[in-house]
């Protein structure tokens, strides 16, 4: 089984004579290291579980796999044939060894331990489909700042569609939380960013607060 490496690889250097990597090249790379990064870190994680696995796999799939093929088709990507070779492959080890993780966790499992399932069906012999029921304690846990999952995400994790998932919060009252920052604090992280990133608008400054578990209203 192919073992994927530490880190996500990092882009080639450019010569005196090149440009450099523009803005968004920067950002786009930043964000694939961090999915690449957490699900790399689930793999020596001793707890994890399936629906963590399936969260990564997603993730991989849906977010680090498309957003690589834009890099691909955009003019710079061209000059990065070989990185794009080595993202890729990286990726695709990693997720041959989530799967797999995935399948020994599921079998390790004892079958005497009842897991909770964060989604219950209630069959009322009506017609129509079960009224789904999500755990409040997993629901609350799930959408808190630490754990940075989208709606979108949590909603096609649970099998609901997005908006049943923000009417269920709303009526359990079940709310995602801004962080507790000051203004003082915030100022000199988005310096921070721009810095790094004075090219960046405002969704790059607020992806990059929130991939270090930060949530504030813009």
């Amino acid at each position: 089984m192919p073992i994927p490496p530490q880190a996500f690889p990092p882009f080639p250097s450019r010569t005196p004579t090149q440009a450099p990597w523009s803005a968004n090249f920067l950002t786009a790379h930043d964000t694939l290291s961090d999915i690449y990064r957490r699900a790399y870190r689930i793999l020596h994680q001793e707890d994890a579980d399936p629906l963590q696995l399936t969260f990564h796999l997603e993730a991989v799939s849906g977010d680090a796999i498309p957003l690589l093929q834009a890099l691909a088709n955009d003019p710079q990507g061209h000059e990065m044939h070989d990185w794009l070779t080595c993202a890729a492959t990286s990726l695709g080890d990693l997720s041959v060894q989530l799967l797999s993780f995935r399948h020994n966790t599921r079998n390790s499992m004892d079958t005497n331990i009842a897991f909770p399932e964060p989604v219950s069906l209630l069959h009322t012999g009506r017609p129509g489909c079960p009224k789904k029921f999500i755990d409040i304690a997993f629901l609350s846990e799930a959408v808190s700042n630490s754990r940075q999952i989208r709606l979108t995400e949590l909603a096609k994790t649970l099998g609901v569609h997005r908006n049943t998932l923000r009417l269920y919060m709303k009526h359990h009252g079940v709310e995602r939380k801004y962080s507790d920052l000051t203004n003082t604090d915030l100022d000199l992280l988005i310096k921070e960013f721009k810095k790094k990133r004075p090219d960046s608008g405002i969704r790059y400054i607020v992806g990059y607060l929130r991939r270090h578990g930060l949530r504030v209203q813009h």
